[in-house]
């Protein structure tokens, strides 16, 4: 849409100047932007599309530039473009500093880079992380619409616990039985939410260190109790009881 918007410009300026489109693909797929195509046509600019394992090469001084691009529409017949100026269209990328947004916000990252949502239809705009929204390209590439739409629905969300002055937790969180805790910090380092640590506690006069959790920041992952070795911590609703109740009931049936 920005190439198009481009060519659409260049044209309504300068109208007898000859300006090329190659692409791969074409898909405006927004409200409306079908027009930005049907209106860059009218006005001449003419679009060469070409195969992704071909793609165009420049060749040439800047002074005398030479696009050659294998034209599909004509059965990849080689077309040799003379341009006074070579334009490309390049890609969105998530910004340097997204790693370090990560690690202080405990969010999740898809393979390109960008922020995932908690649920791609039914939590568009939630994270992993309670409290913290989605808005605009931190999810991936978004147009200006997009992004104020985006922008508004995730103010709206953050106005919900603001309203209410609070925030309700999940009950499935990780809970310590300190009888069973000897505070060997193997559950610490698996937790990506940061949620646990180890503390002292007073027992029968001698000072011990236990796990605790923090329970406004743990998503009941379960991560910590898979490596608990005296099996001392659990996801409530979630103990290895249960969990064997319920393969029991399913290897029954």
């Amino acid at each position: 849409m920005a190439g198009l918007n481009n060519a659409i410009e260049i044209k309504e300026r300068y109208p007898q100047a000859k300006v090329y489109y190659l692409y791969r693909d074409m898909r405006t797929f927004g409200k409306n932007h079908e027009e930005y195509y049907r209106k860059a046509g009218e006005l001449g600019v003419i679009f060469i599309k070409y195969e992704p394992e071909v793609p165009p090469m420049v060749e040439g001084a800047p002074s005398s530039l030479l696009v050659n691009v294998h034209d599909v529409l004509t059965k990849n017949e080689i077309l040799a473009i003379p341009a006074d100026y070579v334009v490309l269209n390049v890609s969105m990328v998530p910004r340097s500093d997204a790693q370090r947004v990560q690690e202080m916000l405990k969010i999740a990252r898809g393979v390109e880079g960008f922020f995932s949502e908690a649920h791609a239809k039914l939590r568009p705009l939630d994270t992993a992380s309670e409290g913290i929204f989605l808005a605009g390209t931190v999810q991936g590439p978004k147009d200006i619409t997009d992004s104020a739409t985006m922008g508004s629905a995730a103010a709206a969300k953050a106005s919900i616990p603001l309203a209410k002055g609070k925030v309700e937790l999940e009950p499935t969180v990780s809970f310590v039985d300190l009888s069973k805790c000897d505070g060997c910090a193997m559950c610490v380092e698996p937790c990506t939410f940061k949620a646990i640590s180890i503390e002292e506690h007073k027992e029968d006069d001698a000072v011990k260190k236990r796990a605790v959790v923090n329970e406004a920041l743990c998503k009941g992952c379960g991560a910590c109790a898979a490596t608990c070795p005296p099996k001392a911590i659990y996801v409530k609703h979630f103990t290895l009881e249960q969990i064997g109740a319920m393969i029991d009931a399913a290897l029954a049936e």
